[in-house]
């Protein structure tokens, strides 16, 4: 049974539509740079990351660095983006430019 109010779970999804419409327009080669920055904050931090988790859920220490670690992996994923869309036509890749070959 869900423990997130319907009105609660509506205004994120709002939230996270509106926060969209200005994401969509940042060039890919400046995500890639936050999400590097991002990265880095979560690689710096990890041990005092993992602490959190292991209070907050119950989850032995061991568990808790297994999940940023594959937090990581995702972040590396997405970080190697760039290339991966790569093909007949690239969108955004500068601000107001697109690539068409």
């Amino acid at each position: 049974m869900p423990i997130t109010p319907t009105t609660e779970f509506n205004r994120a999804v709002q939230c996270a539509k509106k926060a969209f419409e200005e994401w969509r327009n940042v060039p890919v080669a400046k995500r890639m740079r936050l999400i590097s920055d991002y990265t880095r904050v979560v690689e710096e931090n990890q041990n005092k990351i993992a602490e959190l988790i292991t209070v907050e859920n119950g989850k032995t220490l061991a568990d808790s660095r297994g999940d940023i670690f594959r937090g990581l992996e995702v972040l590396e994923q997405c970080r190697s983006i760039t290339n991966l869309i790569m093909g007949e036509t690239s969108e955004n890749i500068a601000t107001d430019v697109d690539c068409y070959s």
